[in-house]
This record gives structure tokens, sequence and C-alpha cells, in this order.
């Protein structure tokens, strides 16, 4: 959006690419924008994803993509650490054991430079 208020949509979610639900972005050193939905994607657990401003997008990951979803489910969106590297947690999956529930207690990962995310 412009200060004077244009609007300019350079994507829209489908649900195959991710369903956003107010999580934000962050803008990297590159330029390019980043971001998580917290639905959607291949496997329904969320995505990460990098779009230009320009509006190029690329989805660079798809969250719960191998049984028992240890890369987590339901992303909560992203920091920037001091390292300049872009950090997430999950709300969901990853390999701990919440006893109480009887469910999984999330991840903490880095989309590293081939766009892999990683524990």
């Amino acid at each position: 959006m412009t200060p004077a208020g244009k609007l300019t949509t350079l994507h829209n979610f489908d649900y195959t690419d991710g369903w956003p639900q107010g999580v934000g972005l962050l803008q990297a050193a590159n330029g390019s924008f980043y971001g998580t939905t917290v639905y959607g994607g291949a496997y329904g657990q969320g995505t990460a994803f990098e779009i230009t401003a320009s509006g190029i997008f690329t989805s660079v990951h798809s969250f719960c993509a191998n049984s028992g979803c240890p890369d987590g489910t339901g992303p909560n969106g992203l920091t920037r650490g001091a390292d300049g590297n872009l950090y997430g947690t999950t709300y969901g999956g990853g390999q701990t054991n919440d006893c109480s529930a009887g469910e999984t207690s999330g991840t903490f990962f880095l989309p590293n430079p081939q766009f892999v995310v990683t524990k």
C-alpha cells in the first residue's frame, strides 16, 4: 500500500499455498518478504513462504511433511535473530510429547538458505 492509500494485491492464497490467518511478514536483507501461514499447504498444516516486492511468490516449506510431523504444525510467524537469520516456532508437531495433554509440543525452526525448514 502506498502512503496515499493505493492498494496493490501481490498474491492471492488458495489454501494449496497456505492460509495466512493474521500471521505477519518480515522483510529480509535481500528485499524479499517472508512469512508463514497457520493452515494450508501440501499437508494442510501451514507453510513458510517468500514473496518479492514485485509479487513473485515461492512456497518454501509445507509443514508436517513427514509422518508424526517432526517439523511442526501451525507455524506462529517469524522473527529476525541478531545473526540476521529468520526463526520461527510452531504450536504443534515436533518430537516431544506433552504428557498431560497427550499432544506434541511444537518446534523451533530456521529456514536455511535452501529454504528447507530444519530443527
